[in-house]
């Protein structure tokens, strides 16, 4: 029975800490938790403005509350609200303004990086433009060049063929010249040797004229 009783005492404890409603200490500085209700009972907590418990079990004069670690004590009612303290809205809306500040300055910090890397980017862009547009002109020339470099081979092959026409033609014409030299030198070189025969027969015969006169 005993034990009974005590499982019932816990659980309505657990049950009651379960649903308990939060609170929040009123706007004062600092406020006793005692083990009893009434002011002869031992402090056992200083709660400070603004820190938040569980109500266990709410009362006209003193109500029970349970901390955040797992205490329990009993606090006057009357500085208990629902309400979350001025106090404590000041120093989370604080709390928010400095989070807010130090983000806003994270973001200007950026911002200034953003605008810098942005006019690298820009300033990027306009070299690799003016890039692009130096090597278009390049290759533009180069095509010409290209082209006059083509016309300019093309004549050449035109002049070579041309030249080795020529080359053949005078070779021929050469050839030609010789034969035709030496066709004369040829005949000269009859004419002559005739007309030496002639002469040395015609010679002969006068001799023998002469003789034969003599005779």
């Amino acid at each position: 029975m005993k034990y009974f009783l005590l499982a019932m005492c816990f659980l309505t404890a657990f049950i009651s800490h379960a649903h308990a409603d939060t609170m929040y200490i009123s706007d004062i500085r600092e406020i006793t938790m005692r083990t009893g209700r009434g002011l002869d009972h031992k402090i056992i907590a200083l709660l400070k403005s603004g820190q938040q418990v569980d109500l266990i079990e709410s009362g006209k004069d003193w109500s029970k509350v349970s901390l955040g670690t797992g205490n329990e004590g009993w606090v006057l009612s009357r500085y208990l609200s629902s309400e979350i303290p001025d106090s404590l809205t000041l120093k989370n809306l604080q709390e928010k303004h400095a989070g807010l500040q130090s983000r806003a300055s994270v973001l200007a910090s950026e911002n200034t990086e953003l605008k810098q890397a942005n006019k690298t980017l820009i300033d990027d862009l306009s070299k690799i433009g003016k890039e692009l547009d130096q090597t278009r002109t390049d290759y533009e020339a180069l095509k010409k060049e290209s082209a006059q470099f083509l016309e300019l081979k093309s004549e050449h092959e035109q002049t070579t063929i041309q030249l080795s026409e020529q080359s053949q033609k005078v070779e021929t014409y050469e050839s030609e010249l010789i034969k035709l030299k030496l066709s004369r030198n040829i005949k000269w070189f009859l004419t002559g040797a005739g007309d030496l025969l002639a002469g040395f027969i015609i010679g002969v015969s006068s001799k023998r004229r002469r003789s034969s006169s003599l005779l």
